[in-house]
């Protein structure tokens, strides 16, 4: 019988044998490192290059009316730019309906676009084109409206529309302003570039006790000590970066539909970034060789501790003022952050040393070396950091609107009092019924179908959506439904807070000959929570909110797929195994990846929700790009997240379906898990989503007669069918964990 194949691991970079002082480096291995990091660069270059060169070649695609609406934006914060008071009483300016309803930041922010030097210059080189101008051969009249190539001032002056304007289809534009406008959706997406960067970067260095400055490693055999750098935890996910980066659903709502939704999903991104980096610095060893040296590690951590909490604040703070419907995420951010930073584990009365961030050996004052007997600490609640945090946060977001007051106040057109209440009746307009036109897959989607068939006699008793759920009673739904997240918060912020182990608790591991550290699993379990929390609470508002839009699923897609590297690392050692016992098979392997419910909860929860986002772009030119784009990334998916995890050299496989089966399957809340195996389950998601797209993509609408709306209300059944799964999961996962 055939030996089963094994993973051996790495070769060592060093092979000369030569052994070298400390603060040396083998010349080989510096050399090597120099190509893999320009290797690296390259790749993500080239990947960045071609996603840009597809983006660019889909500036003549189709484009919603929500092309219009960040165009009168921009026309308004131009023409009005000395007046922003009256940038919320548009309507008495110009006869539209694409009035400003985000808060003011965003508004400053297109203004940002119009109004900077370069725009200005673009403007003013090419005068107001003439009739006689109009018509490029190979340009169909549409593109190009009443203009020609170059931009001109009529791209960003102020154009009339009414609700009998079809609201499937944009205004006419001129193919400069249509390239000017989709050009600020490529810069801004810059921003989520860097987020997906950065969580590439730190997704697999899930957070331990390792030192932030080198690690002294000694060497038992050859009785000499070396210093090596923390590089080894400096990992790049590749497999998260392209997930993130490459997700269809930016493709299709930001650079054909149009929005800036990368943008702000890029602050969302590092904000929580910041949170993550900042709960890693909480659990890190400060314990060095020397007292100075540990006193300067533990400064190092808590300034590093206080900057990534107060930036990962003001960054939610500044997505708040940027984009009103991410409060949902507000309850998840107060609970973390007030557990996490405004809670101090202190020592004890003999006050042996300062507050503290991390569980570290405590200083003693006579001998001025570090204490063998570790500190009983107590959490003590810290008034002066809850007093900086809500400062910075309200700052931030009140901010944008002193230009907006103070304008009131010079010109005297509108008091104060009427310039905010006209913002919060544009930020809160609750009178546009529960669902929107085409419903998106939640709750409501499913109520709404019910009602749909209340012709039956058994359903006859069943009431108008909005008479049984006005908005007070979706408020209250929502409320509640939220705190599982509330409760998930204030678990992660204080198991990430308090589990942290001392050098001196792993003198067996050393003896063992484990001499780099290990990832301890519990600390990155709880960190794992961090973004479940986010997810949940993401997909919360997209279930239960008021008037929800089928984008917002996006937000939950995100901090899913992070969650899922989170808890893929979070299960597994990052250190090579040097004995040939502990190698892991292929074998294993395989019984190892079936057993993760967190990928398929990942590829359920990404196929239908793409599905839903299908029906956005409807024309049929459209077709071909967004099936295969969701075709192609549903396959990369289903290889990289099921069956080709990206995990370190190797790992126990003991600790990892011991991990995994600590809780039954009722309590991880899969329900599918009940009925189908995984791989049953996989097949049972791809043939719903395979049908669901026949029937709203290639059978022709004629084929349903007057009943012309089945397409759509049955993929939004077929969505929120699925996605009510993810949603018990993750409630699951919240509570039980």
């Amino acid at each position: 019988m055939n030996e089963p194949r094994t993973l051996s691991p790495p070769p060592s970079d060093d092979r000369s044998g030569t052994n070298y002082a400390d603060g040396q480096c083998n010349p080989r291995r510096l050399a090597f490192l120099t190509v893999r990091q320009r290797h690296h660069w390259t790749l993500i270059l080239s990947v960045f290059a071609m996603a840009t060169a597809a983006k660019i070649l889909l500036f003549p695609a189709y484009r919603s009316t929500d092309f219009d609406v960040h165009n009168h934006w921009k026309a308004l914060t131009r023409q009005l730019h000395h007046s922003p008071d009256e940038w919320y009483f548009d309507d008495t300016h110009v006869r539209t309906v694409h009035t400003l309803d985000y808060p003011p930041a965003f508004a400053w922010f297109e203004y940002g676009w119009a109004n900077n030097y370069l725009t200005t210059f673009l403007l003013s080189k090419y005068p107001t084109p003439h009739s006689h101008d109009h018509g490029v051969k190979g340009i169909s009249p549409d593109f190009m409206g009443s203009s020609t190539f170059s931009l001109d001032e009529s791209c960003l002056a102020f154009k009339e529309s009414s609700s009998s304007f079809s609201s499937s289809s944009s205004l006419p534009h001129s193919v400069a302003c249509v390239a000017f406008m989709r050009s600020t959706v490529l810069l801004s997406e810059l921003v989520y570039w860097l987020a997906c960067y950065v969580w590439a970067c730190i997704i697999l260095r899930v957070p331990d006790k390792s030192n932030i400055h080198d690690v002294v490693i000694k060497d038992t055999q050859k009785s000499t000590t070396t210093t090596t750098s923390n590089s080894n935890n400096k990992l790049f996910s590749w497999h998260c970066f392209l997930l993130l980066s490459l997700n269809p659903a930016i493709l299709w709502l930001d650079h054909v539909h149009f929005q800036y939704n990368g943008f702000l999903l890029g602050i969302l991104l590092l904000s929580l970034a910041c949170l993550w980096q900042g709960a890693a610095v909480a659990s890190t060893n400060t314990k060095t060789n020397t007292a100075n040296d540990t006193r300067n590690s533990q400064q190092q951590v808590w300034l590093a501790f206080h900057l990534y909490h107060l930036a990962g604040a003001i960054l939610f703070a500044l997505l708040l003022t940027l984009k009103h419907l991410y409060m949902t995420l507000a309850p998840w951010y107060f609970c973390y952050l007030l557990r996490k930073y405004c809670f101090v584990l202190v020592p004890p009365k003999d006050g042996r040393s300062k507050e503290t961030t991390t569980k570290v050996s405590c200083i003693d004052k006579n001998t001025d070396q570090p204490d063998k007997t570790p500190c009983r600490y107590s959490l003590v609640f810290s008034l002066g950091r809850f007093l900086v945090l809500g400062a910075i946060a309200a700052f931030t977001i009140l901010l944008p609107f002193v230009p907006l007051v103070w304008s009131a106040h010079k010109h005297q057109q509108h008091t104060t009092i009427e310039v905010l209440h006209r913002i919060l009746q544009r930020l809160f307009p609750f009178g546009r019924g529960l669902v929107h036109d085409y419903w998106a897959g939640n709750v409501w989607a499913l109520y709404m179908a019910l009602y749909k068939l209340k012709v039956l006699p058994f359903l006859s008793w069943l009431p108008a959506p909005d008479d049984i759920f006005p908005p007070s009673v979706v408020a209250s739904v929502l409320l509640i439904s939220l705190l599982p997240g509330c409760w998930c918060a204030w678990n992660a912020a204080s198991c990430t807070a308090s589990i942290v182990k001392h050098d001196d608790d792993n003198d067996d591991s050393r003896k063992n000959g484990d001499d780099l550290p290990r990832l301890s699993s519990k600390s990155s379990s709880a960190h794992a929570l961090i973004l479940a929390g986010v997810s949940y609470s993401a997909l919360v508002s997209f279930m239960t909110a008021y008037h929800v839009h089928e984008k917002a699923i996006v937000t939950t897609l995100l901090p899913l797929t992070l969650w899922t590297f989170a808890t893929t690392t979070s299960t597994r050692p990052a250190t090579a195994l040097n004995n040939e016992n502990q190698q892991l098979t292929v074998t294993a392997t395989k019984q190892i990846l079936s057993c993760d419910p967190g990928r398929l909860l990942l590829f359920r929860t990404q196929a239908f929700g793409l599905l839903g986002l299908l029906p956005l772009l409807f024309p049929a030119t459209e077709m071909a790009m967004k099936l295969v784009s969701f075709a192609a990334f549903m396959i990369f998916l289903h290889y990289y997240t099921i069956f080709r995890p990206e995990t370190p050299t190797s790992y126990s496989p003991q600790t990892t379906i011991a991990s995994f089966s600590y809780f039954p399957e009722w309590k991880r809340g899969n329900l599918m898990r009940i009925l189908f195996t995984p791989q049953e389950e996989v097949m049972v998601v791809v043939s719903t989503v395979v049908t669901a797209v026949v029937v709203l993509e290639l059978l022709p609408i004629s084929l349903f007669g007057r009943f012309e709306f089945i397409p759509l209300a049955l993929t939004s059944v077929v969505v929120a069918s699925g996605l009510c799964l993810s949603f018990v999961e993750l409630l699951c996962i919240c509570l039980c964990r």
